[in-house]
């Protein structure tokens, strides 16, 4: 028997399984979230197929004639099998993952839709009024795993998500009800990292940007360097610090080439007084810079399901330029920061799907971008307020404590 104390929202002597301990994910919204607790990994038959994937890469022959009978990747990472009950675990928390067949108790969280690979994930992709029911084909064994009572919640991190769901949902009245009655939204929690302004090096004139991004053509920071090439000889009062890696096999940085990256390089180089760039900075070290030095960060992003980084910027008290689409509508917006307009579906997704799409796309991001910067430049403090606006907001809206609070509340719904 599982003792809990719900008067005082404690859980005791729970084993939660999930599938991974050490991913950015299943770290920001399950792991370690609730002290007392023990936090454990499963590799169930989707894993092993991708372990022993993972081998035959190693053998050329064995590669091409094998491998596309192993599952597929995004399977592997968004599916979980296990055929016999683990007597160690009470319940499992997935992220984005749908447990089928389940013999033992379940939740998830998502941040798109559930199945979260494709074909399914294309459903509010590019321009399907109403949604791509191609894409829904064999979808209903999933969605019998998330009715099933064996499944106890499912957490949407937005309210963006949540209404993809309910959309993609409605073409199964069989399972829409007993599904949604499940879903509850929470968004993500952040610590607070800023304690007073004091803490900041003030703006004195001269404005500290930054930009973050691993997949820095993807996310906006090709954008972000045009204008600022543009801007850097007609503007003297900013630095701007750009951090990532000028990698070009993401699906939303095909229209880029290297000659473009070698475009971007030299700008960097032929400006080191005025750009600070790079390629990776540790977890800490990137907070310690939000926290010490940044006033507005940057996510002009071509494509996001959330924008975790806007979180980290307005709790190290920077003001923050994104574009509106998808969630980030709901954590940023002109009243605390800056955002982009660019053409999206109903959905809230951008068009990035091919290299027109893209470069269209590019063209509104450049130029929304550019008249946030020109402002930003021209009377800088107007930072301050959305500083202390944003910080307040993660205060309020994305409080650890409340986040821990109800995901214990989740739990001992149907823990006895």
């Amino acid at each position: 028997m599982i003792m809990l104390v719900k008067s005082l929202n404690m859980i005791k002597k729970v084993t939660i399984g999930v599938q991974y301990l050490d991913t950015y994910p299943e770290k920001r919204n399950i792991v370690n979230i609730i002290s007392n607790v023990n936090y454990v990994s499963v590799e169930d038959w989707y894993r092993k197929l991708a372990n022993l994937k993972i081998k035959l890469r190693s053998y050329t022959r064995l590669k091409r004639s094998l491998g596309g009978l192993i599952a597929k990747k995004d399977l592997d990472r968004y599916s979980f099998y296990l055929p016999n009950k683990d007597n160690e675990i009470n319940f499992f928390h997935f992220f984005n993952t749908i447990n089928l067949k389940a013999k033992q108790p379940w939740g998830v969280t998502f941040e798109a839709t559930l199945p979260h690979f494709p074909p399914f994930s294309d459903y509010h992709k590019d321009d399907f009024p109403g949604g791509n029911k191609k894409a829904l084909r064999k979808i209903k064994k999933y969605l019998k795993a998330l009715a099933d009572d064996k499944c106890k919640f499912i957490i949407a991190l937005s309210n963006c998500n949540y209404k993809i769901q309910e959309s993609l949902l409605s073409n199964f009245p069989e399972y829409k009800f007993v599904i949604e009655k499940k879903i509850q939204q929470i968004h993500p929690p952040q610590k607070v990292l800023l304690n007073s302004f004091s803490e900041k090096e003030s703006i004195n004139g001269k404005v500290n940007f930054v930009f973050v991004g691993r997949d820095l053509l993807g996310k906006g920071g090709g954008e972000v360097i045009k204008v600022f090439s543009r801007l850097i000889n007609q503007y003297s009062n900013f630095h701007l610090y750009l951090i990532g890696d000028f990698q070009l096999n993401s699906v939303t940085a095909k229209d880029f080439t290297k000659n473009d990256v070698i475009e971007f390089k030299r700008f960097i180089e032929e400006n080191k007084k005025d750009v600070t760039y790079f390629p990776f900075l540790e977890n800490k070290d990137l907070l310690e810079l939000l926290r010490d030095k940044i006033h507005v960060g940057m996510l002009p992003t071509r494509a996001d399901t959330y924008g975790y980084s806007v979180l980290e910027f307005q709790a190290a008290g920077c003001a923050v330029v994104s574009t509106g689409l998808r969630a980030l509508t709901e954590i940023n917006n002109e009243d605390i920061g800056w955002l982009i307009n660019v053409k999206t579906n109903e959905f809230g997704e951008s068009f990035h799907y091919n290299k027109e799409q893209l470069k269209k796309l590019s063209v509104d991001i450049e130029k929304g971008l550019e008249e946030c910067i020109i402002s930003i430049l021209k009377n800088p403090n107007q930072i301050i307020e959305k500083q202390r606006l944003s910080l307040e907001r993660i205060k309020m809206m994305h409080n650890v404590d409340n986040y821990r609070d109800k995901l214990k509340d989740i739990y001992n719904d149907f823990i006895e």
